[in-house]
């Protein structure tokens, strides 16, 4: 039974497969033989041909004249980018000769500020008068935080200057 129903399945009807189109009847068309007409337009393709490879060897012809010119001048050009490039090295070693103390005494400078700053105080949030005297008022204020120093921090303080008012 299950090989019947296998079977059936497997069957292929005509519909599913639709005949093969009929194949023609006459054969193909013959070969023409060459007629006069054709061996005219044979001298014409013949002449065309003729003009084009003139055309074509002219043309390669003056190509080949420009070569040596053109080759002149990539060796000139070459001969130019190679100085161009010597100098450009130069010029590089002479920056890298020169940054080196640049780069020094941008260290040293910046070795100097920090040592002057080290010592530097700033007050920030006390008012000032224009008749004020900025070292007593800062001797003043550093002897209220340090109580312990009262009377060494007058002699101390070297200098100390105030902000310029802006005008009204």
């Amino acid at each position: 039974m299950e090989d019947t129903a296998e079977e059936d399945a497997f069957c292929i009807t005509e519909e599913e497969f639709p005949p093969l189109p009929i194949t023609p009847v006459k054969s193909p068309a013959a070969k023409k033989k060459a007629s006069g007409a054709d061996y005219h337009s044979l001298s014409q393709i013949s002449v065309q041909l003729a003009n084009f490879s003139r055309l074509v060897n002219n043309r390669s012809d003056s190509i080949e004249s420009k070569i040596p010119v053109l080759s002149d001048k990539v060796e000139l050009v070459s001969v130019d980018l190679k100085a161009v490039t010597e100098k450009v090295t130069n010029i590089e070693h002479r920056i890298k000769i020169v940054e080196q103390p640049v780069k020094l005494v941008q260290r040293r400078m910046d070795d100097i500020e920090s040592y002057l700053r080290r010592w530097n105080l700033k007050l920030v949030g006390v008012l000032e008068t224009p008749e004020e005297n900025t070292h007593l008022e800062t001797s003043k204020i550093c002897q209220n935080v340090r109580t312990k120093d009262k009377d060494k921090l007058v002699d101390v303080i070297d200098i100390a200057l105030g902000r310029s008012l802006p005008e009204r």
